[in-house]
């Protein structure tokens, strides 16, 4: 024998919870202390028929033929219907809460005991009533015989008693059964007792750790059974129908089954899951299960096993037995061995054609054949947000527009109503269901509805009521292809989208146009729309119930045109999982949720990432799950109805819609190091989705507040975990985390905290990780023999109005791989900035402002700018001076500069348009300088705190001219200065005029260069804004190879 507990379920609030079976065992009767009567059809029951007792918190619930009587703390015993759940009256009154019923199983006689000591017996047809006196605590529970002669109880004082229930007289009373207490709700026992169901001459106790048999009329002590694993009082004990088995539970949730054939031995014993108290228990009649509750409210089933009664015994030869004298026991003298052996020999070879014997047939000689069948399981189209169709009352969706809500009584009669979250915009209304509509979609604009196929057109029909416009008919329906069913329903911004069971998508217009039809290639598993996006879950071959074989489509459906958002791909679905949402976030990414309760989300680079497992968070329990309506990337949390026990919620009480934070599934995420990687894994996601649905346009747009919120939050949370290393000298994991900053402003705070840990060696490699490339790209392999054009030809973009004088000077072609390598140490923030545009210059009065990160590796912006001009330039057309010319400096060269170049000849400028050149560019070295220290003026705070504005303009200008002046030649390996050169041009088109100190003339004297213009406003601006005390020992440092 086997006593098996099924998973438990939600049934009703925390508290004490009763249970009980109807007469023919159909339905499953529980009450709790939510106020609620619910009748079950069955454990899976999803949908339970439920009735409101007017704020009584319901205690014992019992049930006979076609009424229900239910007793609270209302101080009464009230009867409803058992089949429509009304009310009929009262019963019996008590003045005091009334917390056990018994009832007789002709339904004739009610037993009813309370708070106020006393028991009531009352007849059910009459009304009389007969009150039992002589306990002296609260009634625990009252049992009638079932010849209806004697009535059982016992009471919090710990005694007893049995009663004649024609005289109202005791006639036997046993003392300190089990804990005395002074409440219903303080006792550690039910003290519930039991009599044998068919003729009651057994009468169960719970007797403190033990069960007390009684016989019935001398009320002598039959027996006292136990379960030596049970060590606290019994609570509950209970005969099956049949009388033949006794179950029994315990504090701790500890279940034991006795067998009174084999004279009450214990055949089995279990535990609940989560060792929860049984508040009541009810076998199902005329079978060998039972259903209960527990003490957190959720309703279980047990099921018993037993050996099959009815299965005749076989009949065994006993093999013969030797023995001392060498005579075989059982064989007389006169038993023949020879007959012996020929009725051995029958019965084998009888055996051996039973076992040959396959559906009747003889098979002789032959192996039976095994039959080998394929099985696959692919899963049926659903609808999202929305609850089963086997259902009477379920909403057949729940979004962020409203709700719809599908209702068919008992006559069949179905009514669908529709309630809107924003009622301002739109008013709640309702319809008939007369065509049977299953498929639901609701929109802003429209609701869509449709179902199975119509009997007269033997294919289904869409409705579309418009919710929006001024049209005198709002409605339109089409019907389907004959034999076409729609298996799912969608609509987007200026479209419907009807899903059929041939694998198609029927795209129509608002108003009713027919578009176009899609092939998807599979079986339609779900679709979803948000905005121009239609998301089509197909099954992309056959599946197993291991693992599905699931395939996915985004379309952008434009107004004249439909377009791949994302490709025909493998949506990738955990092993044994199959799919119960899908949709869109606010930003516009698809999402889905599998069975197991992962959501996961696919990005713009198609990459699936699990955001959070539901299943795992600790704000619902173990039966509860989650029902969602949608998901934010930005704010990194879900919105979703809790459900108890249930996968889909009720529609009455109307459920509440919540916003859950999504907690990343990290390992460890207890210790202080895994908090801070699932906020940093949390944050990062967040702050990678910065795309939103625009509601007017359908298209996304940028949330920059958000994004950058999000950024800071995830740069933090890594100098955190950068911290946390640094303190446990994991140098390795330092480095690593420091290169996820992706900020500048980041990294030197870390580098500034490692620095105040003295961790040189860490701190050498942060440095060195400054100079290096974000992403180092391989560069493409090109033979040496290559060679790049002359440049002039991808010039034409640069507006140059300089001229060439009469020097003259050969430019050598470029090997391409050379270019190719210095190309390819360009940095790239995606993030955070973009590359100036067309090559041009940053310090020109009229160039776009520089973005903050740009200028604060403004190190590598030539480099950078070199990448815009190589990718606006076609490769093969280059030609350039290696020895003279940098390659950063190529977009510099002028129209004009395109003919000299042609005839390899360089012209040098006259002296007074050099002149002219030298003074426009002062000025934009000056103005550059502004708007390169407005924007880095808070960088240059965090670096140097506590440092005067005049100090810190210094400390800018060295900044600034060692960022722009030209790479120069560094100190010999003995430390030697070599002699300084003249200086050249710090501005980019300047240093295109670079030549061989041959053929460059002598300077003006009166001409400045830019940066020495730069010094001199600078000075300037210091001069005015120092105090006079200060002004005296103010010196701008020059720009030396030593600073």
């Amino acid at each position: 024998m086997t006593l098996e507990i099924s998973p438990t379920r939600y049934a009703h609030s925390s508290g004490h919870t009763d249970v009980c079976f109807s007469s023919d065992g159909r339905y499953i009767l529980t009450c709790g202390t939510d106020s609620d009567v619910r009748k079950w059809c069955s454990i899976e029951d999803d949908d339970p028929q439920a009735l409101g007792t007017k704020n009584m918190n319901a205690i014992a619930v019992v049930s006979v033929k076609d009424k229900i009587y239910v007793s609270g703390d209302d101080n009464k015993v009230a009867i409803y219907s058992l089949k429509d759940m009304t009310n009929e009256g009262i019963l019996s009154r008590a003045s005091a809460p009334v917390t056990c019923l018994s009832i007789s199983s002709n339904g004739n006689t009610l037993a009813s005991g309370g708070c106020d000591f006393n028991i009531h017996v009352t007849d059910t047809e009459t009304f009389k009533d007969s009150l039992f006196t002589g306990h002296t605590a609260p009634i625990l529970s009252v049992a009638i015989d079932p010849k209806g002669e004697f009535l059982a109880s016992s009471s919090c004082d710990g005694s007893v008693r049995i009663w004649e229930i024609s005289t109202c007289q005791k006639v036997q009373s046993w003392t300190s059964c089990f804990p005395n207490s002074n409440d219903f709700h303080a006792s550690t026992t039910l003290a519930r007792m039991s009599w044998e169901p068919k003729s009651g001459k057994t009468l169960a106790v719970p007797y403190e750790d033990s069960i007390k048999l009684y016989q019935r009329g001398t009320w002598n002590e039959i027996m006292s059974i136990k379960n030596p694993t049970v060590v606290q009082p019994f609570s509950i004990v209970s005969f099956s129908p049949c009388g033949r088995l006794l179950v029994a539970t315990s504090k701790g949730g500890i279940w034991s089954l006795f067998d009174s054939a084999s004279g009450y031995k214990l055949i089995a014993t279990e535990k609940n899951l989560r060792g929860t108290n049984v508040t009541g228990l009810a076998w199902k009649p005329k079978e060998k299960s039972l259903a209960f509750c527990n003490f957190e409210g959720d309703l279980g089933i047990v099921t018993i096993s037993l050996p099959d009664d009815d299965t005749p015994p076989a009949v065994e030869i006993p093999e013969p037995v030797i023995v001392d004298n060498g005579i075989e026991d059982g064989i007389t003298s006169d038993f023949e061995m020879d007959d012996f052996e020929d009725k051995l020999l029958e019965g084998r070879a009888q055996s051996r054609m039973s076992a040959a014997t396959v559906d009747g047939s003889v098979m002789t000689g032959q192996v039976p054949a095994v039959k080998v069948e394929a099985s696959y399981f692919m899963q049926e189209a659903f609808q999202p947000s929305a609850c089963p169709t086997h259902l009477q009352r379920r909403f057949m969706v729940y979004n962020n527009v409203g709700i719809v809500i599908s209702v068919t009584d008992d006559s069949d009669t179905s009514t669908i109503d529709v309630e809107f979250h924003n009622i301002s915009v739109h008013h709640n209304f309702s319809l008939p269901n007369i065509f049977d509509h299953s498929l639901c979609a609701l929109t802003e604009e429209v609701l869509v509805l449709s179902g199975p196929k119509q009997e007269s057109t033997e294919s289904s029909k869409v409705v579309v009521q418009m919710l929006q416009g001024g049209d005198s008919s709002r409605e339109w329906m089409v019907d389907l292809l004959p034999g076409e069913e729609a298996v799912c329903v969608a609509a987007g911004l200026g479209f419907v989208a009807v899903g059929t069971d041939e694998g198609s998508v029927r795209l129509f217009s608002i108003g009713g146009m027919q578009r176009d039809v899609i092939s998807v290639g599979g079986k339609i598993v779900s679709m979803a729309a948000l905005g121009k996006q239609l998301m089509v879950i197909f099954h992309a071959g056959l599946g197993t119930k291991a693992l599905q074989n699931y395939g996915y489509v985004v379309y952008s459906i434009r107004d004249n045109s439909v377009r791949f958002a994302k490709r025909p791909q493998h949506l990738t679905v955990p092993a044994g999982c199959t799919l119960r949402w899908i949709g869109f976030t606010d930003e516009g990414n698809p999402c889905f949720l599998d069975s197991s309760g992962k959501i996961h989300v696919i990005s713009s680079n198609n990459v699936a990432y699990v955001l959070t497992d539901t299943e795992r968070l600790g704000e619902k329990g173990a039966t509860s799950h989650y029902f969602l309506i949608g998901v934010n990337e930005t704010e990194m949390k879900f919105r979703a109805i809790l459900c108890k026990g249930a996968y889909y919620p009720p529609i009455a009480p109307r459920p509440i819609m919540g916003e859950i934070l999504i907690q990343a599934p990290i390992c460890d995420s207890d210790s202080a190091k895994g908090k801070l990687e699932e906020d940093y894994v949390r944050t990062k996601r967040a702050a990678y989705s910065s795309k939103c649905i625009d509601p007017s346009t359908g298209m996304p747009k940028d949330d920059d507040y958000a994004v950058l919120s999000n950024v800071k939050s995830f740069n933090t949370t890594l100098l955190k975990i950068f911290a946390m290393a640094c303190i446990a000298d994991m140098d390795t994991r330092a480095y690593d985390i420091y290169k996820l900053m992706t900020a500048a402003e980041w990294r030197v705070k870390a580098r500034q905290y490692a620095h105040s840990k003295n961790k040189s060696r860490l701190l050498e490699r942060l440095e060195d990780f400054v100079d290096q490339p974000e992403s180092e790209e391989e560069p493409e392999i090109v033979e040496e023999s290559q060679e790049i054009e002359p440049r002039y030809k991808i010039l034409s973009r640069i507006n140059s109005t300089e001229s060439f004088g009469s020097g003259k000077e050969t430019i050598e072609p470029m090997k391409m791989s050379k270019l190719k390598r210095a190309l390819s140490s360009q940095r790239s923030f995606e993030m955070f900035s973009t590359p100036t545009q067309n090559g041009g210059n940053p310090f020109k009065k009229n160039a776009p402002k520089p973005p903050l990160s740009e200028t604060l590796l403004s190190k590598n912006s030539f480099i950078e700018e070199d990448a815009e001009f190589s990718r606006s330039a076609t490769p093969d057309s280059l030609q350039m001076d290696s020895s003279d010319v940098s390659s950063k400096h190529m977009s510099d060269f002028s129209e004009q500069s395109r003919t000299s170049l042609d005839t390899n000849s360089v012209a040098l400028e006259s002296p007074k348009v050099v002149e002219e050149a030298k003074a426009k560019e002062n000025g934009s070295a000056v103005d550059g300088f502004k708007k390169w220290f407005e924007n880095n003026k808070s960088n240059l705070q965090a670096e140097f705190p506590g440092m005067k504005l005049a100090d810190l303009k210094k400390e800018a200008i060295k900044k600034f001219k060692a960022a722009n002046k030209p790479a120069g030649k560094k100190r010999g390996a003995l430390g030697k200065q070599e002699e300084p050169q003249p200086k050249k041009f710090a501005m980019k088109k300047l240093d295109a005029f670079l030549f061989k100190k041959k053929d460059v003339p002598k300077e003006p004297e009166s001409v400045e260069t830019p940066v020495e213009t730069l010094d001199k406003e600078e000075n300037t601006q210091f001069e005015s804004e120092t105090p006079e005390n200060d002004s005296q020992n103010l010196t701008l440092v020059e720009d030396t190879p030593e600073n």
